[in-house]
C-alpha cells in the first residue's frame, strides 16, 4: 500500500481504491440452498487486493463496501440472456477487463465474446466430471465451445486440470489451477460452539448419547452417492450408528422408499435441506463424514470435514486424493467398493480416541493449506500474472 501522510489518509485511501486490478467476479447464485453461497466470504476478502464488480445471476446481491453488485432481475431465458450481455458490457466499459466466472456457462460465453470485441480475459471455473455423464449433442456441443472461447479455465487441482485438458483437447497452459478454500478458523470455532450443545441436540434427534453418527451433507443424487447410502444403513444396522443425511435431490424419495421398505427408517434421520449456517451443527456431532460420491472435483465439504477435525471416509475420485495429505489418502478408497468404504467407516466410530487425536491434527495440518488467507495471498493472485 503507498505511503500516506496523516493530513490525507481518507484521499489516500481512495487513491489506492482506484489503483486496485479491477475484477469482475460473476456467481450462478449465492442462496442458501445452493453450494455456492460460501463464496460470498471470498468476495469480502478479495474487495481488499480487487477494485470489484460482482455479479449475482440468480437471488440477491448482499450490500457490500467498496464493492460495485448486481443481481439480475430477469428469470426467463431472453430477457436473462439480454440482461446478462447488458450487465456485462456495462463492467467491460467501466473498465473491468478480467472477467472471473464461477461455474456459469451463459455468463462465460457472454464475457468471452465482449473480451473478444473489445479486450479482456475472462477466467471459467469448473472443478466436476461433466464427460462421465451422458449429454445430448447440443450441451455436449455448447459446453465444448465455451471451454474454447475462454481465456483461462480454472479448476482445484493438477489431475483434474490434465483431464479437462484431455477431454477437451485443449492446451495444458490453458488451464490454471485454484484450489477450494474454507475459513478453517471461522468455520472450527462454529463447530466448536455447537459440541457445546452436543447432548442436546442429540436429544433433538431422537439419538441415544451412546450411538455414533455418520453424517452426508450433500445433494441427493446418483452424482454424490445417495443410491448407495441404504446399503450402508443396512449393514451397519446391527452397529450403534445412526444416519444423519442433510441434504435434498432427485434421489431423495427414492432412498427414503427403500429406507422404509427394508425397516431402516429408525436408523437414518433425514434432515433435507438446511441453511450453510447451520452445517456446523451436524458436524459438531458427527463421529464420521462419509462422501460416497461417484462424481467430486475439489469439495469444498471434504474441507468442512477436516476443519471440524471430523475423520471421513470418501470415494478417491476427481481431486479427492490429489487434496489430501499422504497420510490421510488411506480414508479415500476405491470408487465404488461399498465393503471397503464401510469397513472403513466401522474402523473409524471405533477408532481408540488416542488415534482420533493424531488424526484430528493430521487433518488441521492438512486442511491449512487450504485456508482462505493462503488461497488469497498465494494461489488467487497467480491466476492473473
Amino acid at each position: 500500500m503507498p505511503r500516506c501522510g496523516t493530513s490525507s489518509d481518507l484521499i489516500c485511501s481512495v487513491n489506492f481504491y482506484r489503483m486496485k486490478p479491477k475484477l469482475c467476479y460473476i456467481l450462478p447464485s449465492i442462496s442458501n440452498d445452493t453450494h455456492f453461497s460460501y463464496n460470498v466470504k471470498l468476495i469480502w476478502y478479495l474487495k481488499y487486493q480487487f477494485d470489484l464488480f460482482f455479479i449475482v445471476e440468480k437471488g440477491s446481491a448482499p450490500a457490500m463496501p467498496q464493492v460495485r453488485t448486481y443481481a439480475q432481475r430477469y428469470r426467463s431465458f431472453p430477457a436473462r440472456y439480454l440482461e446478462n450481455i447488458i450487465i456485462l458490457m456495462r463492467a467491460r466499459f467501466a473498465g473491468y477487463k478480467d472477467f472471473y466466472v464461477h461455474y456459469s456457462f451463459l455468463s462465460a460465453l457472454n464475457a468471452s465474446m465482449i473480451t473478444t470485441l473489445f479486450g479482456g480475459r475472462v477466467y471459467y471455473w469448473n472443478a466436476g466430471l461433466p464427460w462421465n455423464y451422458p449429454q445430448n449433442f447440443l450441451r455436449r456441443w455448447f459446453e465444448r465451445a465455451v471451454y474454447y472461447a475462454v481465456d483461462y479455465v480454472v479448476t482445484g487441482t493438477n489431475s483434474l486440470a490434465q483431464q479437462y485438458a484431455e477431454h477437451y483437447h485443449m492446451p495444458r497452459e490453458k488451464i490454471k489451477v485454484m484450489p477450494n478454500w474454507i475459513d478453517v478458523f471461522h468455520f472450527a470455532s462454529a463447530v466448536d460452539q455447537f459440541r457445546s450443545q452436543r447432548d442436546s441436540i442429540k436429544k433433538q434427534l431422537h439419538v441415544a448419547p451412546d450411538e455414533k453418527i455418520a453424517l452426508f451433507v450433500h445433494r441427493l443424487s446418483h452424482r454424490k452417492g445417495a443410491q448407495y447410502l441404504p446399503e450402508m444403513v443396512r449393514t451397519l444396522s446391527n452397529e450403534k450408528i445412526i444416519f444423519i443425511v442433510v441434504g435434498d435431490g432427485p434421489d431423495r424419495k427414492q432412498i427414503e422408499s427403500e429406507f422404509s421398505a427394508k425397516n431402516l427408517k429408525d436408523r437414518v434421520r433425514m434432515l433435507g435441506w438446511t441453511p450453510s449456517e447451520d452445517i456446523p451443527k451436524y458436524f459438531a456431532l458427527a463421529d464420521v463424514f462419509i462422501m460416497p460420491s461417484d462424481e467430486e472435483g475439489f469439495p469444498h465439504v471434504l474441507l468442512e470435514s477436516m476443519a471440524a477435525s471430523v475423520p471421513f471416509v470418501a470415494y478417491n475420485v476427481g481431486g479427492v486424493g490429489e487434496l489430501l495429505s499422504k497420510d490421510l489418502q488411506k480414508y479415500a478408497t476405491t470408487p465404488g467398493d461399498s465393503a471397503a468404504f464401510i469397513d472403513m467407516m466401522r474402523a473409524l466410530v471405533h477408532m481408540p480416541a488416542s488415534d482420533l487425536q493424531q488424526l484430528a491434527r493430521m487433518e488441521q495440518e492438512c486442511v491449512q493449506q487450504y485456508d482462505i488467507a493462503r488461497v488469497l495471498n498465494i494461489a488467487f493472485p497467480n491466476l492473473f500474472l
